[in-house]
């Protein structure tokens, strides 16, 4: 899977180079776009460290519904 990034140095040259030639930028934030995939297999994970939950003693595992960034199938949910 091809994941296109754009390094600071080309972001950099754009804005300078938008600024000389009196050009208009806009800025599209994708960040929320891998966290509101729905996934379709079954992935469970213990509580972080920090969470406290009342589970009365018994061992708790949460369910995900939404995608992970560090999820194998993050690309392919989105």
């Amino acid at each position: 899977m091809y994941a296109p990034v754009v390094g600071w140095a080309s972001v950099r040259r754009m804005l300078v180079m938008s600024k000389l030639y009196n050009l208009t930028t806009r800025s599209i934030d994708f960040v929320l776009a891998y966290p509101q995939a729905d996934i379709k297999s079954k992935i469970y994970l213990f509580p972080f460290t920090g969470i406290t939950i009342n589970n009365n003693g018994q061992d708790l595992v949460l369910k995900l519904k939404k995608n992970l960034y560090r999820l194998k199938d993050a690309g392919r949910t989105w």
